[in-house]
């Protein structure tokens, strides 16, 4: 009797859980979309006068009142930011950074090795024919098309004058024929140690246009520019994933001061009624990439506060290609429709003192650059974890089975795979405290998500279904963490670290990988629960629910925003539907699967295309690259960067793997869970869909693969499968 109604109240449990997040979930984007319009509306500022001031290599720990007191007081005046300035390679060079501003999508420097040095350009800003040689050459090895405006062409058709000072201030209002353009005036200046020279002296000469751009110079961490290789690439980005950066040279520190007196003289001069922007456009070294410096000043500007834009719905965060849509936009101007960034909102309801701005600027920075050397020892553990449990299990099955004994796993076995299944939400949920502040970073990081996974572990044990525990705490955490802004993605191993310039909001491949696998588990879990009553109707429907919050999540413009993840998500729930239905998967059921995730995943493209231009995610941009018939082009360039991720031999290496399981599927079934407990078969044909359309819609698929293997795997395998709700 007590059993009958213990199994009443996990089933009315169950069901109620799963409307209650249904209805949640499907009033989440809603209330998502209202927040970000709200944050990220750019108010009617009217055309201003504008200046911008682009430097190299400054970031927010360099600012202070004693060692830089001009940035520090324009900090006070203004509405301040972490740039983000990736473009090509592991760093960016300056003249990168300029380019970039120019031609509004992520551009390569012009040189092969090292970072081109400045550039001289006539009066009228027409570049040197070998310099513009060179960035068409750069232009030809990116993997980003730029468009066939730039920056300049853009305010020479809108009649605004513009005036250039120095070397990237040309690079960045060039025009794309490199012929002279109307209303344009640009003034050499001399560099000594790479700071701009008195350029105060230089700047009445332009004072008067309405645009004026000024290169005030570039910071190096050594005593000279320090080599790029770029076909070395890959080999950079896993260096950069194991150590940190190196400490400011007495170099870089002598040349920060003399910029900032240079900067002050400058101000000084500035008619006080003009809109001020500065901006760090490119790193200091080569090996560490870093958030830099941003603050602008003006009328229309909110003083002691920090900026937003929708490009990466972060507060305190923008991008490169965000500047020319910004300065656009304080000259009263339209931003430019091809260009991939988004207007910049400098205001904020919540002003500051400076100090408090420095402090959290620079602190989102120092949490940035601690979890990028992190990033390598997590994934070693977590691998290297995984690939032991995953061995050891496997002998001690293929033992059991020899014996003729049954098959399962120890309890300590099984207590170790579920601490693994635990890590990559720990990893997320470690960047509740503040783990980077510590002197040895990633000891603590590591510290901090072996706690967690322990912890977490020992709780689930408690439970009846620990790896259903599991599940739920992985997909609870990534699953609100996107609700609710996407905080713990924010500077995580698995999710994005901002100065690479992946991902800032919604589910990145990692993370993705590990909600979608916890919440089909999730769905097969209720399966079980809810099918002791009212079967036929009871388990379609939670498994359909449970796929539609997974799918809303995931796939939501406001949330998510993840275009490859909704066709794998939609796949893999429809394969878990059929099989609990006793359907056989045939070419036919398959086709008739696949068929229906990808309308699904256009749908959710076109949803989101819908809205506003200037909210689209990837997904609208997606959409629209369909009707301009650009998707191929699209697909293929994700389809070979994938395929150029890793080693030929890493690729023939898992096609063998694939091969032999394949040949001794007979026998793997027979090792595995899957001979006990025949259920667990719908959950392993679903999560192996979803790894394997993951992997092909995905143009980092590989890390959908590990993800797979070291979460998936050890979860199931933890399955206790003696455990009948």
């Amino acid at each position: 009797m007590k059993q009958n109604t213990a199994r009443t109240w996990r089933w009315w449990g169950t069901a109620v859980v799963i409307i209650l997040l249904l209805i949640g979930t499907l009033l989440a984007p809603a209330w998502r979309g209202k927040t970000i319009s709200q944050a990220g509306t750019i108010t009617g500022i009217p055309g201003n006068k504008t200046v911008f001031i682009g430097v190299s290599g400054v970031t927010w720990a360099d600012i202070s009142a004693e060692k830089t007191p001009t940035l520090y007081d324009f900090v006070g005046r203004g509405s301040s930011a972490n740039l983000v300035v990736k473009t090509i390679g592991v760093t960016t060079c300056p003249n990168a950074g300029w380019l970039t501003i120019s031609q509004g999508v992520r551009a390569a420097d012009p040189i092969e090795k090292g970072c081109a040095k400045p550039i001289t350009a006539a009066t009228d800003g027409v570049l040197p024919a070998r310099v513009d040689k060179a960035r068409i050459a750069g232009e030809a090895t990116s993997p980003f098309t730029p468009p066939e405006t730039t920056f300049g062409d853009e305010l020479a058709s809108r009649g605004m004058s513009v005036g250039t000072i120095g070397s990237g201030a040309a690079l960045a209002l060039r025009t794309s024929t490199n012929l002279p353009a109307g209303q344009r005036h640009h003034a050499n200046i001399t560099y000594t140690n790479g700071i701009a020279t008195h350029p105060a002296d230089v700047y009445p000469a332009v004072s008067q246009a309405d645009l004026v751009v000024v290169d005030l110079g570039r910071v190096t961490n050594t005593s000279h520019a320090i080599a790029r290789a770029k076909g070395k690439g890959i080999l950079e980005d896993m260096r950069a994933a194991f150590v940190p950066p190196v400490a400011r040279s007495v170099h870089a520190t002598a040349q920060i001061s003399a910029l900032d007196r240079e900067l002050g003289e400058l101000l000084d001069v500035i008619d006080p009624n003009t809109t001020i922007m500065i901006g760090s456009i490119a790193d200091s070294d080569s090996r560490t990439a870093q958030l830099q410096f941003m603050s602008a000043a003006g009328p229309g500007i909110t003083p002691g506060t920090v900026s937003y834009t929708n490009s990466t719905r972060h507060r305190g965060l923008v991008q490169l290609t965000d500047i020319p849509q910004a300065l656009l936009t304080l000259l009263g101007q339209q931003p430019i429709a091809d260009f991939v960034g988004s207007p910049i909102a400098f205001h904020d309801d919540d002003a500051q003192a400076t100090p408090d701005i420095v402090a959290e600027l620079r602190d989102n920075n120092a949490r940035a650059i601690a979890v990028r050397p992190a990033v390598g020892p997590f994934y070693l553990l977590m691998s290297i974890s995984a690939g032991i449990f995953l061995i050891g299990s496997l002998v001690r099955w293929w033992r059991l089975s020899r014996a003729g004994k049954t098959a399962i796993l120890s309890n300590t076995q099984r207590a170790i795979g579920l601490t693994i299944a635990l890590l990559p939400a720990a990893s997320f949920l470690a960047n509740l405290v503040s783990w980077w502040d510590a002197p040895a970073p990633t000891v603590a990081f590591l510290g901090c998500v072996l706690g967690i996974s322990i912890a977490g572990a020992a709780l689930s044990r408690r439970t009846p279904c620990a790896a259903g525990c599991v599940a739920l705490i992985s997909a609870t955490t990534i699953g609100l963490d996107v609700v609710f802004g996407s905080v713990l993605h924010a500077s995580s191993v698995l999710g994005d670290q901002p100065q690479q310039g992946g991902r800032f909001y919604g589910l990145s491949n990692a993370p993705f990988t590990v909600f979608a696998l916890s919440m089909i588990y999730l769905a097969f879990v209720a399966a079980r629960i809810l099918r002791t009553r009212y079967e036929q109707v009871a388990v379609p429907a939670a498994v359909m629910a449970l796929g539609i919050i997974a799918v809303v999540i995931d796939g939501a413009g406001s949330l998510g925003a993840d275009f490859g993840g909704v066709p794998a998500l939609v796949a893999a729930f429809l394969v878990l539907l059929f099989s609990m239905g006793g359907r056989a998967l045939t070419p036919r059921t398959f086709a008739i699967i696949f068929g229906t995730a990808t309308l699904i995943g256009i749908g959710a493209a076109f949803v989101d295309w819908l809205r506003p231009q200037e909210s689209w995610t990837h997904l609208g941009r997606f959409f629209q690259s369909i009707i301009d018939g650009e998707a191929i082009n699209v697909v293929y360039r994700k389809l070979m960067f994938m395929l150029g991720s890793a080693p030929w031999f890493v690729w023939l290496l898992l096609a063998i793997i694939v091969l032999a399981m394949w040949i001794w599927r007979d026998q793997i079934r027979v090792l595995t869970l899957s001979a006990q407990d025949s259920d667990i078969r719908w959950a392993i044909r679903a999560m192996a869909t979803l790894v394997v359309v993951g992997v092909a819609l995905n143009d980092s698929g590989l890390v959908i693969l590990l993800l797979g293997v070291a979460y998936g795997a050890p979860l199931m395998m933890a399955t206790d499968t003696r455990y009948h709700p």
